[in-house]
């Protein structure tokens, strides 16, 4: 994967290229969408509109290669959000010392045991074949975008569950 960034006074923009095949293995649907006008028509070309349609972000998909290999992401924002910041603003300070309960839900079980395992794997207190090295690497890197697992298909939550479980994560 390839990513380009420029930037200028109010623009953050990145050229993002990554292979079609490596795009579809990190979405899990390298088995699906041999063809790549499907893959076009009811993937890509969603994202690109509910992207464009419900964020601050510009998209714009662009294909490379005869036949087409490559996919080129050119992202866009309008105005670069500081998450700390926003999340202090819907937070009120707390006026007591005590630390507040948080409650223990599966995402957060779940979460806790991904984030257990990478750290174990980098500490070299478990191995990690490539696969999972990888699989747990996205999955990690789409719940600090998205701070959640919601997104997460019933195929994707099985994997990590059972990677999670054969490390006595879960």
């Amino acid at each position: 994967m390839v990513v380009k960034r420029a930037n200028s006074e109010k623009k953050n923009r990145a050229n993002i290229e990554i292979s079609i095949d490596d795009f579809k293995f990190m979405l899990m649907l390298e088995a699906k969408y041999k063809d790549l006008r499907d893959f076009n028509k009811k993937i890509l070309k969603l994202v690109e509109k509910d992207l464009n349609a419900y964020s601050n972000m510009k998209l714009k998909i662009e294909r490379r290669g005869r036949p087409a290999d490559t996919l080129i992401f050119q992202c866009e924002l309008d105005k670069q959000i500081d998450l700390v910041t926003e999340l202090a603003k819907d937070t009120p300070p707390r006026t007591d010392n005590k630390i507040p309960k948080t409650n223990s839900t599966p995402e957060t079980h779940l979460h806790g045991g991904l984030r257990k395992t990478l750290h174990d794997a980098l500490t070299a207190k478990i191995q990690l074949t490539s696969f999972e090295a990888k699989f747990l690497s996205d999955m990690q890197s789409k719940y600090d975008l998205n701070g959640s697992f919601s997104w997460l298909t019933d195929k994707q939550r099985t994997t990590l569950e059972k990677i999670l479980a054969k490390y006595g994560r879960i």
